[in-house]
């Protein structure tokens, strides 16, 4: 597995340094290009506590597309882009705040769609979330 400092990818520089990945305290911890498997960390704030003392919804599934977003990104060439499409989250434990770790492959990639899993876990290595997402692969020549 490699760092994320090593990719040459613009697209993944971009994504790194978006308003969102700063929110999030986001890092990419490794990742494997051979099969675009991505480990990454991020940072459930305060701000990002509900009613009940646990990380919003919302704030979870955000936390998985990004790091299917950046699975997806490591499996792409180079100036790719990767919208996603469609998302699905499944809640399977309490998520308090502090860090958490999100661990997302590509299950296949094509040449327009690209298919991919996660999981979130906490620092106690609970998993308290998956996803299954689908995104669009626009290739640097397809951008209109």
């Amino acid at each position: 597995m490699t760092d994320s400092s090593e990719s040459d990818n613009p697209a993944i520089a971009r994504f790194e340094n978006s308003a969102v990945a700063r929110a999030l305290a986001y890092r990419q911890l490794d990742c494997d290009r051979a099969t675009g498997f991505t480990r990454c960390a991020m940072l459930a704030c305060p701000e990002t506590i509900n009613g009940v003392d646990v990380v919003l919804g919302g704030i979870q599934t955000a936390m998985l597309d990004m790091g299917l977003t950046a699975a997806a990104l490591n499996a792409v060439p180079p100036g790719a882009r990767v919208p996603t499409l469609e998302i699905k989250t499944s809640f399977l434990d309490a998520a308090p705040g502090g860090e958490y770790l999100c661990e997302a492959w590509p299950v296949r990639i094509g040449r327009t769609i690209g298919f991919l899993e996660a999981r979130l876990k906490r620092a106690d290595g609970v998993i308290v979330a998956t996803a299954s997402a689908t995104v669009k692969v626009v290739s640097p020549e397809n951008r209109s």
